[in-house]
């Protein structure tokens, strides 16, 4: 148990965040954190958010709502190295993040902190 928790701790600690952006609610209650993830040379770049009060800052976490890569180039990079995606806030509970549709999605939640999410590919 020992071992693993020592080897989690020491490949995320291995992880660095890049801040891209915050778009905050129409409340001012909670904020989405798109920011660009490295892990180092191994894996390629990430887009990823999280949903947070907004008064929080970003820490060295993964994403805790989405998480996205450029499948091998399938997808464009955006200015991260990781596909590009756009936030719109329909109201202080309802969200809608927009991505290519060729990005490999690795996690996309639909509701947190009672916030509901809506996925949507780019036109």
């Amino acid at each position: 148990m020992a071992c693993s928790v020592l080897a989690w701790y020491m490949l995320d600690s291995t992880c660095g965040n890049n801040l891209l952006t915050e778009v905050w609610s129409p409340d001012g209650k909670y904020k989405v954190v798109v920011f660009q993830r490295d892990c180092g040379a191994t894996t390629g770049f990430s887009t990823q958010l999280s949903l947070m009060p907004s008064q929080h800052q970003l820490g060295n976490e993964s994403g805790n709502i989405f998480v996205a890569d450029t499948n091998h180039g399938a997808a464009p990079s955006g200015i991260g190295g990781g596909p590009s995606v756009s936030i719109q806030w329909l109201d202080p509970e309802s969200l809608v993040v927009i991505h290519h549709p060729n990005a490999r999605i690795s996690m996309a939640e639909p509701q947190s902190s009672g916030v509901r999410i809506m996925y949507k590919t780019a036109e």
